[in-house]
């Protein structure tokens, strides 16, 4: 009977809990939830407003508790919204779980109106508003004080905790508050950003036109428990909301797999042939040097130091048979000395007789001496650095057949500065397969996915490709890398994998390599970030940053940039600010929003006003790739700072840009009088990478002609073409006069072949875009239409002539003298007369034929030289020449459509043939 009464109570209890929630629920929906899905049932406000799933999965969890899993190439979900609803919010809360298997834009939600869009960009959590009348939040600049604040266009990302992340289940949570002219972000019940909406016309979010919401457009992954409210919800019920299910999703380890593998080259012993580049050794039965190679003394244990002792020993080895002993003891002649006077007692006491005090920054001294009557080499530096970059240059003398007799130079790099910077995301990480199916398996270079950095193999130890990366660099005389694409990723962050980053600056510094990163602006303005690195690595070099441009949040004006550099100060670290900025409205209230023209505009009046450890890196040209083109009317431009330029080292077609590269450098910008050299104004080279791990590095071995080249004039600009040539030429396969020409003949053929496929003789100011009903996009001051080619108006010219210096202005204003580049400060009538005998027209389509009778050139070159090189080089080089004849007659073929469709003329009326 009690028991009977005591269950009864129980029961009654329950009911009135039951009820007393059920109230409160409704409640709640009727007041503020207006969504919500948990994809067990329909719609759980009962408002009508049920999903269609479309080709998503409904996904069990649990004991019929389901999510929603989206696989790739599905159709999103769609929720129909009537005319009446009450989900058109005008402010408001939008909550989710979910789990992405890639890092990949996509949107999660997205109102079909424009109102309210929350998507992933590169991996972080991005909100996107429509107000009802002008209002909009989408990536553009608000107004022109967006440099005031820390976060606002762009946002969450880079913000650390609005990184979705990869196969892991987290809860967002974003807000619109436009009364408060706010926008916040949430993820895991912690505040992500209070992004300030203050000076702009914030608005209501627009209602009108509201048909449908999408879910999960372009995403793989799992969503489940969308809410969404009409009210500002705060911190509290945030943490209520994530913390009511936090435990089981955690607890979580969903995921999608691709259905394929990534597949990443390892080294193969058959491949040395091309693996080796330039640093392949031959065996020599001759041994001329054999009273010199006798014993290596290092008196030292510097890793550089050791690691150039040996590089030599290997050398000596692998071409005349000899292991060379090394030890700290002289016993006689043949002795090679290596060491700087700080780690080496000998040779600090010959400090004088080897004139160190002439040896600059990271350059060297070889000199033979005599030390109690015998004969001794000598490698000194002041710097550990030094001595492998002098230890490669005696190696290049010997495979070379240098006389090495009474050697006594000195060697200075006049770049201090020489930096490869890779386009690359770190492998490594969940996302990998994904990321491979993006990986095209015949074009080894322009894959940011697939990079020869990974924090797998720094893990487990296998890092052969980036030691070996690091050799060929080092012999080249390149002295840093940033191994990180400059725009931010989160794959890319060194903090994450901090004992993976110690092993990497330690496998670079063996070989006088600094390591520097691209951290996003705030992790760069955080001095817990100089403090992590520096505390690790204390020989860190720094940071290379693109700063407010495209999604690269931050501005690149000297407030920000010198809070960095303080940041860098006390480790005599470097800041490396990439000049080439640019970004809709972003720089509208202090020039024109053209990208050829705005760094100048940004950097120029702010000469002076950066601290020494900051280097504005331009590029060498005012728009991207270019073969030839003017330099940018930033150099010579910047004389109180810091001053260096970026330049492309190799794509994935085979070219060499060392000509264009020795123009640059020789360029008399004329901004501080005659002779007003480019190479006497860089303290920074900064080579743009884009290898990949292959046999070859890239696809193909003549491509390497461009790190050795690069490498070289940034340590000795007054190198000529020929000479840098004859070197590599020699080096990479052999001394054999025919195979020696006919290189270096393709070599400067390749040069045109490129310059061709472009619009004018290697310029390429008007840029094209098959989206646009014209073709031409109006990122720069130069247009292409039917009457002809060139700057968009009289206004625009003045404004890109003004820019250069008073001679270069009277050259480029000048059709004739200026005619290598007419198009970038003219408007040219298609029937200008060049002084080649052609029309401007002509010479358009006429070059793309050049550009393929060039192509055929390299490859029918190349092929008169089987059976004088390897076999398997042959090959290679041959295939990928083979392709590339393929490749520009589709450039030619594709160019000339666009020429006629924008022109209005025909190729076979203007060149008299057909096509």
């Amino acid at each position: 009977m009690y028991r009977q009464l005591f269950l009864i109570s129980v029961l009654f209890c329950l009911l009135l809990n039951g009820l007393t929630s059920a109230q409160q629920d409704s409640k709640n929906i009727s007041n503020n939830l207006v969504g919500y899905w948990d994809f067990n049932k329909v719609d759980q406000t009962k408002l009508g407003n049920d999903p269609i799933l479309g080709d998503a999965e409904l996904y069990n969890l649990s004991n019929e508790n389901y999510c929603v899993k989206m696989s790739p190439k599905i159709k999103p979900i769609r929720i129909p919204i009537n005319s009446k609803s009450k989900l058109a919010i005008k402010e408001g809360t939008v909550s989710f779980w979910i789990n992405s298997s890639t890092v990949e834009n996509y949107n999660i939600i997205d109102y079909g109106n424009g109102a309210f869009t929350l998507r992933s960009y590169r991996g972080y959590l991005q909100a996107r508003f429509q107000g009802e009348s002008k209002f909009k939040f989408s990536g553009t600049v608000l107004n022109d004080q967006w440099y005031k604040y820390t976060l606002r266009e762009d946002a969450f990302y880079p913000e650390e905790n609005a990184l979705i992340e990869e196969n892991k289940w987290h809860h967002f949570a974003v807000t619109f508050d436009y009364k408060n002219k706010q926008f916040i972000g949430w993820r895991d019940g912690e505040l992500i950003a209070i992004v300030d909406l203050a000076g702009t016309d914030v608005e209501p979010l627009k209602t009108e036109g509201l048909k449908e919401i999408v879910i999960g457009n372009e995403f793989i992954g799992f969503i489940d428990d969308v809410r969404i409210y009409n009210e500002v919800l705060n911190n509290d019920v945030i943490s209520e909301i994530y913390n009511g299910d936090k435990d089981f999703y955690k607890s979580r380890h969903d995921k999608i797999l691709p259905d394929s593998k990534m597949v990443v080259y390892n080294y193969n012993d058959s491949d040395k042939v091309l693996y080796d580049a330039w640093l392949g050794y031959s065996k020599n039965e001759k041994n001329e040097y054999s009273n010199l190679f006798k014993k290596i003394i290092i008196q030292t244990e510097n890793p550089t130091i050791i690691t150039a002792g040996n590089e030599l020993k290997k050398a000596v080895n692998e071409i005349f048979g000899v292991s060379l002993p090394i030890n700290s003891q002289i016993e006689s002649e043949g002795n090679i000395l290596l060491g700087t006077p700080n780690e080496s007692e000998l040779i600090k006491s010959f400090s004088s007789e080897l004139e160190l005090d002439k040896v600059e920054n990271d350059g060297f001294v070889i000199k033979t001496i005599k030390i109690n009557g015998n004969s001794f080499l000598v490698i000194a530096a002041n710097e550990p650095a030094g001595v492998i970059f002098g230890t490669f240059e005696l190696i290049n003398k010997i495979k070379q057949q240098e006389n090495l007799a009474d050697l006594d130079f000195i060697s200075n790099p006049k770049v201090k500065i020489r930096i490869i910077g890779h386009w690359d995301w770190f492998r490594g990480t969940e996302g990998d397969d994904w990321n491979g199916k993006k990986i095209n398996p015949y074009n080894w270079e322009g894959n940011r996915y697939n990079s020869i950095y990974s924090w797998e193999d720094l893990r487990t130890g296998n890092t052969k490709l980036i030691e070996d990366w690091a050799r060929l660099l080092a012999s080249a005389g390149w002295n840093a890398i940033c191994p990180t694409e400059i725009n931010w990723q989160a794959q890319n962050n060194f903090l994450e994998h901090m004992d993976e980053v110690v092993t990497l600056a330690k496998i670079l510094r063996n070989y006088g390599i600094k390591l520097y990163w691209s951290p996003n602006f705030l992790l760069a303005l955080d001095q817990a970030t100089a403090d992590t690195l520096y505390n690790r690595i204390p020989y860190f070099g720094g940071y290379l940053l693109k700063l407010g441009s495209e999604a690269q949040l931050g501005n690149p004006f000297p407030e920000m940039v010198n809070n960095i550099a303080e940041n860098l100060l006390p480790y005599k670290g470097e800041v490396l600010l990439r000049g080439f900025v640019y970004g809709k409205l972003r720089y509208s209230h202090i020039t024109e929003v053209y990208r050829n023209t705005m760094q100048y505009d940004i950097y120029a009046p702010n000469d002076g006003k950066y601290l020494e450890n900051v280097t504005i890196v331009g590029k060498a040209n005012p728009l991207d790739w270019d073969l030839a083109a003017p330099i940018s009317p930033l150099d010579g431009a910047i004389q109180k700072n810091n001053y260096g330029t970026e330049m492309v080292v190799a794509k994935s077609w085979p070219a060499s840009w060392v000509a264009k590269w020795k123009w640059w450098m020789d360029f008399d910008n004329h901004k501080n009088g005659i002779e007003s050299y480019n190479k006497n104004f860089t303290n920074c080279l900064l080579g743009v990478s884009m290898i990949s791990p292959s046999p070859a590095w890239t696809s193909n071995p003549l491509n390497m002609v461009n790190y050795y080249g690069l490498g070289r004039l940034a340590w000795n600009p007054d190198l000529s073409v020929d000479e840098i040539y004859d070197e590599w030429i020699s080096l990479t396969y052999g001394s054999d006069p025919k195979v020696h020409k006919t290189i270096k003949d393709i070599l400067f053929v390749s040069s045109d072949v490129l310059k061709n496929q472009y619009i004018y003789r290697g310029y390429r100011g008007v840029w094209f875009d098959t989206s646009q009903d014209d073709l031409v996009e109006s990122k720069t001051t130069h247009c292409m239409n039917e009457e002809g080619i060139g700057i968009i108006s009289p206004e625009a010219e003045k404004k890109v002539l003004s820019q250069y210096s008073p001679e270069l202005q009277k050259i480029y204003n000048d059709p004739v003298l200026g005619e290598e580049f007419l198009p970038y400060f003219h408007f040219v009538k298609y029937d200008h007369n060049l002084s080649n005998g052609r029309t401007v027209i002509q010479d358009m389509f006429m070059n793309l034929d050049d550009a393929v009778a060039g192509a055929e050139k390299m490859l029918s070159e190349w092929n008169t030289i089987e059976g004088k090189i390897n076999k398997k080089v042959f090959e290679y080089t041959r295939d990928n020449l083979n392709n590339y004849v393929q490749t520009v007659n589709k450039n030619r073929e594709k160019m000339i459509e666009i020429i006629e469709k924008i022109s209005g003329r025909k190729y076979s009326n203007e060149v008299g043939i057909n096509k």
